[in-house]
C-alpha cells in the first residue's frame, strides 16, 4: 500500500509505504450425528463448515465386513441414512475442497437400540465448528433419547472417564484440558475433549446408543494492573505534579493473530484515587 501526501507547494511531496499480506483463513469441517443406529431407523449426520466461501464437497464411506449405506440423500451439509441400512461398522467422511475431512464411525445394528443426541445449554465462546469455552465458564450438556423399548440408563464419559449417569451434567472448564490461546484457532494444534454418553435398556446393557461433542478449552487469560511514578519505579506519587502510570499486564499476551475463532478479546480498567475518586 502506497501513501503521497501533497503539500501546497507542488514540489512538497511525502510517500510512505507499507507490505501488507493477506492470509485467508483454512477452512475447519466438523461432522456430527448418532455414533449406533438401528437398522430399522434413519439419522441425519449433519455437515458444519466455516469456509470465506463455499467450495466443493463429497460424502464417501469405508466399510467393515459388508457394504456401506446408500449416500445417496446427501447435500452440501447433510447426510440422511434411510431406514433399513445394512447392519456392519462404516466410516462415514465429509470431504471439504478435496483436502479437509472431517470423520463419523458408525455402527449399525440389527436390534432397536435408543437414539441418541447431545446439546449444549450454556453459551460458548464458539459454537461451530467445535463447542469452544472460556476456562471460567462451565459446560453445561443436555440429552435427547427415543427408544420404544422399556427404560434406559445413562452413562457419561470425559475423555474415556465414567463421571454421571444423569440425564445432563455440568462441568466446569478449568477440570477439562486446556489449549493455548495462539492455537486454538488451528485443528491440528486444538487439544480436544471428548464427552460421550451412552444410553442403554435397563433390560439388556448390550442394547446401546451413544452420542458425543467435542469440547476445546481456552487457558486461563489473567490480567493485572502495575501502577509505577513516571520515570520512575516509585509505586505511589509524592507530589501534585507527578504522573503516574498504569499500566496492563496481560497473561498470554493479546494480539490481532490470536483471537481465537474470529472472537473480539478485550479488557478494561478503572481505578480510583484516595481523595477525589473516581
Amino acid at each position: 500500500m502506497n501513501l503521497t501526501a501533497t503539500g501546497l507547494l507542488g514540489y512538497a511531496v511525502s510517500r510512505r509505504w507499507w507490505t501488507l499480506t493477506a492470509v485467508a483463513p483454512a477452512p475447519t469441517v466438523t461432522i456430527s450425528g448418532t455414533s449406533r443406529l438401528s437398522s430399522a431407523s434413519s439419522t441425519t449426520i449433519k455437515a458444519t463448515v466455516v469456509d470465506i466461501s463455499q467450495g466443493t464437497f463429497a460424502w464417501s464411506c469405508v466399510v467393515n465386513g459388508t457394504v456401506c449405506p446408500s449416500l445417496a440423500n446427501a447435500t452440501a451439509f447433510t447426510l440422511m441414512i434411510a431406514a433399513g441400512a445394512p447392519v456392519g461398522s462404516y466410516t462415514i467422511t465429509y470431504s471439504y475442497r478435496g483436502e479437509y475431512n472431517s470423520s463419523l464411525n458408525l455402527t449399525v445394528v440389527a436390534s432397536s437400540v435408543p437414539t441418541v443426541r447431545v446439546f449444549h445449554t450454556s453459551a460458548p465462546l464458539s459454537a461451530s465448528p467445535l463447542l469452544v469455552y472460556l476456562s471460567s465458564q462451565r459446560v453445561l450438556l443436555g440429552s435427547l433419547v427415543q427408544y420404544a423399548g422399556n427404560s434406559v440408563t445413562y452413562s457419561w464419559y470425559v475423555n474415556g472417564n465414567m463421571l454421571s449417569n444423569a440425564s445432563s451434567i455440568g462441568i466446569g472448564a478449568t477440570v477439562l484440558s486446556s489449549t493455548a490461546l495462539a492455537n486454538v484457532g488451528s485443528p491440528q494444534t486444538q487439544i480436544r475433549n471428548t464427552i460421550s454418553l451412552r444410553v442403554a435398556s435397563s433390560a439388556n446393557q448390550e442394547h446401546y446408543g451413544e452420542a458425543s461433542v467435542v469440547v476445546v478449552v481456552v487457558e486461563t487469560i489473567s490480567a493485572n494492573l502495575i501502577a509505577a511514578l513516571s520515570l520512575s519505579n516509585a509505586a505511589f506519587a509524592t507530589a501534585l505534579t507527578d504522573k503516574i502510570l498504569f499500566t496492563p499486564v496481560i497473561t498470554p499476551a493479546l494480539t490481532t493473530a490470536s483471537s481465537p475463532l474470529g472472537a473480539t478479546v478485550a479488557y478494561a480498567f478503572s481505578f480510583y484515587d484516595a481523595v477525589g475518586g473516581k
